[in-house]
């Protein structure tokens, strides 16, 4: 893990953040591997948990317990309390306050709180059991191997007990007082401490592991991996549109009346969906007809007016538009919408100043662009429909069609369902059949000069600039050094090295959409060649990045990585028998949530 320019603050948080975590430059990589050596980040729940009053304790009990030993490394049941609640952690904060909508309720005990066929109690303490043995299992085999943590790990978590006393002292808690606070009743800083050390070994040996293994990995083994998941690589592009008809009411207490008209809404839903398909010689043909469906005067003034009254609800009657004006706004709107579909880049979106009704009409205008293009004619295109075996008994009408083998480019078809109370005709066009990815990913390798606001005493704004500049001015001398030298892979990555801020300096089989939008942008630019290096700016910092070239096929990468999982999947499985890697229920159903 690089040194050079990174703050003590940063060090610190990369070390109790995770030490397999995904790269700062990616928005969410795509792994299925599951090492889970996961903790919080030092900032993340500090408003949260330091919000409770709550007595230290010295967890004397608690620490001569052992949750999980193996033939050389015991972690006691602090220790035990600080990865249970790091795992809790880590799912708010990818959750965070939509957690209540998955049935959590962070105010009650997790025992208390059915989840699935168990508790989420029992859901956070499987997560631990499974991180544990991962973690152990890879001390051990990092033991055996003769591999220990070198200075530079030792320093960074050195650096993070230094964050952790600044926090504490800023909220005026002890380091022991906050540490409880975040991990649990009785868990100090030695527990935190022989925690991380387990970890931050843990992920050197994975590091080691998976590059061994993923030698093993053959093409033959791949192509199998392949063929036998094809809903993980092949999926389908579509362009859909439903008609769609419905009984009013739904039910038996419908009228003769009701559902007659019933009857003919099918008809007619039907008969639309034909001319659609009739009309439909292509997918430009296709689209062009849904065009004309969706954007008429009539739709736009219907869907218009249905979103006013809501929207104008609060004006006052001296401050709502004239007819005049939202006429005028209607079929503003409308050539709006119809220059869109047909594709004129001088489409002109309708705005209205600075009167008071403006805000009114202005998000009316945004709900009609909804209804009728986002949702309704950029809606049709239904890309990246995932494979499902269209033999299977639960295949749905659309999958046995979609599937079949026989199915090729430009095929036609609408999918029919009808019922007692409501009935779909869905137009169905093939723009590429069931394929697996064959784009190209990248292989790049980059420095991260993050913008941090330390030391500057400005408000917000301003420290964000400061900073920013800051950090563009070291990205820029970084650069300059490395022009100045012998401008190669090696010489990059010996600067990046020292100099990065991000847990990783190479990345290899970047796909499309991976990694933050500037990011992503320089590295998948057409004109991009070997050896070029360019500084970009993300929301983590600058970025000084070193293009290596084109990597696997998508579908490829992603194979390789599916048989590197199963084979270290299998190497846990060993390691638990191999290193004798045992629980006791009873210290694992104690901790206090």
């Amino acid at each position: 893990m690089g040194k050079g320019s990174r703050s003590r603050t940063n060090r610190a948080n990369e070390v109790i953040a995770a030490a397999a975590k995904p790269s700062k430059a990616t928005s969410e990589k795509k792994t299925k591997r599951t090492i889970w050596i996961v903790t919080a980040i030092v900032a993340a729940f500090l408003a949260v948990c330091l919000i409770a009053t709550f007595t230290v304790s010295s967890g004397f009990s608690k620490r001569m317990k052992t949750a999980v030993k193996s033939d050389n490394y015991r972690v006691s049941g602090t220790m035990l309390s600080y990865f249970f609640y790091s795992q809790y952690q880590q799912f708010m904060s990818v959750y965070g306050t939509y957690a209540s909508y998955l049935g959590l309720d962070t105010g009650s005990s997790l025992k208390n709180q059915t989840y699935g066929d168990g508790t989420w109690y029992s859901y956070f303490m499987d997560n631990t059991k499974t991180q544990l043995k991962q973690v152990v299992a890879l001390c051990e085999a990092a033991k055996a191997a003769g591999i220990e943590l070198g200075e530079d790990e030792k320093k960074d978590i050195d650096d993070a007990f230094d964050a952790i006393s600044q926090a504490a002292l800023n909220y005026g808690y002890t380091a022991n007082g906050y540490i409880q606070a975040m991990y649990g009743d009785g868990v100090n800083s030695s527990d935190l401490r022989k925690s991380l050390e387990l970890t931050q070994l843990a992920s050197k040996y994975l590091a080691v592991l998976e590059e061994e293994l993923r030698g093993k990995v053959t093409e033959e083994e791949i192509e199998k991996y392949y063929k036998d998941n094809p809903a993980s690589f092949l999926k389908a592009d579509t362009l859909q549109y439903s008609f769609k008809a419905d009984l009013k009411p739904a039910g038996a207490e419908a009228t003769d009346e009701e559902k007659a008209a019933y009857e003919t809404a099918k008809a007619e839903k039907k008969a639309l969906a034909e001319e659609l398909k009739k009309a439909a010689t292509s997918a430009d043909a296709y689209k062009k007809w849904i065009g004309e469906y969706l954007c008429t005067e009539e739709k736009v003034s219907e869907v218009f007016d249905s979103n006013y009254s809501t929207e104008s609800s609060e004006l006052a009657e001296a401050d709502r538009p004239s007819e005049e004006v939202i006429a005028k706004a209607k079929a503003d709107i409308y050539k709006y919408l119809k220059d869109l579909i047909d594709g004129k880049e001088d489409a002109v979106r309708p705005t209205f100043g600075d009167a008071k009704y403006a805000d009114a009409l202005s998000s009316v205008v945004s709900s009609v662009y909804s209804n009728i293009y986002t949702s309704g004619y950029q809606g049709v295109v239904k890309d990246g429909v995932v494979y499902s075996d269209p033999s299977a008994s639960s295949a749905s009408d659309l999958d046995k069609w979609l599937f079949d083998s026989t199915r090729k480019d430009g095929d036609l078809e609408i999918i029919t369902t009808e019922g007692d109370t409501s009935s779909t005709y869905n137009v169905v066009f093939v723009t590429a059949v069931a394929h697996r990815d064959a784009s190209l990913t990248k292989n790049a390798a980059h420095i991260l000069i993050s913008a941090t606001t330390a030391g500057f005493d400005d408000d917000d704004t301003k420290q964000e600039k400061k900073a920013s500049q800051k950090a563009k001015t070291m990205a820029e001398q970084i650069l300059a050094d490395y022009e100045a030298g012998e401008k190669t892979l090696d010489s990059f990555k010996k600067i990046a090295e020292e100099k990065t801020e991000d847990g990783s300096v190479e990345y290899d089989n970047i796909y499309e959409g991976q990694m933050v939008t500037s990011f992503n942008d320089w590295v998948f630019d057409e004109t991009r060649k070997a050896g070029d290096v360019g500084i970009v700016e993300t929301e983590y910092g600058w970025h000084i990045i070193y293009f290596i070239g084109d990597g696997a096929e998508k579908w490829h990468a992603d194979a390789e990585d599916g048989v590197l999982n199963e084979k270290l999947s299998d190497w846990y499985t060993e390691a638990e028998t191999k290193y004798h890697i045992t629980f006791d229920d009873k210290v694992l159903n104690s901790i206090n949530a």
